[in-house]
């Protein structure tokens, strides 16, 4: 008797797994992001250099790497799947593979963003004689790794929802298996 009552509170207490609004943490980090930039470059510049943050090519460069790998890799269903976690249930298998794709999404976010600075560099290194072109092209070099870890910062929260997720979920089937184990050896 005794057994079960301490079954059963474990069990609750698994059952209150607060679930992370995915949407409003990326919100609030975007939000501190952008303040976070503006401070910087309004102490530093003035509210005209914020143009400077900007760099298209650069990051469409990072998105043209990273999605089409997710595509053919049957993991674009999965990256997409990893927002919504906290909202609906999903198999181990499928946070499983949630998480896959998010931690493949962060390393093609890093390997992408080397290589924009690499042709950058390149470029760079083409136009040496021109001095007037150094420093925009060490801008634009820059940029690409302020990208990525921009990007990062926000793929973080998301890995880590899927984390917890994932781990709720292999307690509740722990503690499903004890039970059925228990109910048989009586």
């Amino acid at each position: 008797m005794w057994k079960i009552k301490v079954e059963k509170v474990k069990t609750e207490k698994v059952e209150k797994h607060e679930k992370m609004d995915i949407g409003k943490v990326l919100l609030i980090e975007m939000l501190v992001i952008i303040a976070g930039l503006m401070y910087t470059v309004m102490v530093t510049g003035g509210a005209n250099d914020i143009v400077m943050l900007i760099d298209l090519p650069s990051l469409f460069l990072i998105i043209l790497f990273c999605v089409p790998v997710l595509v053919i890799s049957g993991l674009w269903r999965d990256f997409v799947k990893a927002f919504s976690v906290s909202k609906q249930k999903y198999s181990i298998a499928q946070l499983r593979r949630c998480l896959e794709a998010v931690l493949v999404v962060q390393k093609l976010v890093l390997i992408s963003s080397f290589f924009t600075a690499f042709i950058s560099i390149i470029m760079l290194f083409k136009k040496l004689d021109e001095p007037e072109f150094i420093g925009p092209n060490l801008a634009v070099i820059c940029l690409a790794g302020l990208y990525a870890v921009i990007i990062e910062f926000l793929l973080l929260p998301l890995k880590t929802n899927v984390q917890v997720t994932l781990i709720h979920e292999m307690e509740i089937n722990n503690e499903e298996d004890e039970t059925e184990t228990r109910n048989e050896e009586k």
